[in-house]
């Protein structure tokens, strides 16, 4: 059964299925699904996130070019809440490494439009990631395979 909730992506999770998950070569048809709920509307990924796809050179990164409808630019309301977000978990940037600079931006899109967060970080409570910003602000959050498990996607050969 498949629910009508939208997604804010991550850059954890869009490497994660490319990557170590869901490789393009073999499961093309998931990559089709969420190309499908992309130009839905109810998938999306901040610029942020497109930026650190794009210092990876790999399939993800071609397959994301172009994708103007997955990855968008923040509004007022975003950039606003993402500002109170960054000072209440200043831990999402690693600001030494500059890493998570998308983590943010994630985590107030989902806030500002009630979506749900799909990321593959884990949850540390003496530095707070995502999971912990979430679940501290309500926003419901989801790892990739629960994410599919959400939509209601199966493989089965049976």
């Amino acid at each position: 059964m498949t629910s009508a909730r939208s997604y804010c992506l991550d850059t954890s999770a869009l490497i994660h299925a490319a990557v170590r998950a869901y490789p393009m070569d073999v499961f093309g048809s998931f990559w089709t699904r969420l190309e499908c709920l992309i130009d839905e509307g109810r998938a999306i990924a901040r610029k942020e996130v497109e930026k650190e796809i794009k210092k990876q050179d790999d399939e993800l990164r071609d397959r994301c070019k172009g994708r103007s409808s997955l990855f968008v630019a923040p509004e007022v309301e975003i950039q606003q809440t993402m500002s109170a977000v960054a000072q209440q978990f200043p831990s999402l940037v690693n600001q030494t490494k500059l890493r998570g600079l998308a983590d943010p931006w994630v985590v107030a899109t989902a806030q500002t439009m009630e979506a749900t967060v799909v990321t593959q970080e884990g949850s540390k409570p003496t530095k707070p990631k995502i999971p912990d910003a979430c679940r501290a602000l309500g926003i419901p959050c989801l790892n990739l395979l629960d994410f599919i498990r959400a939509e209601g996607w199966t493989w089965n050969d049976t």
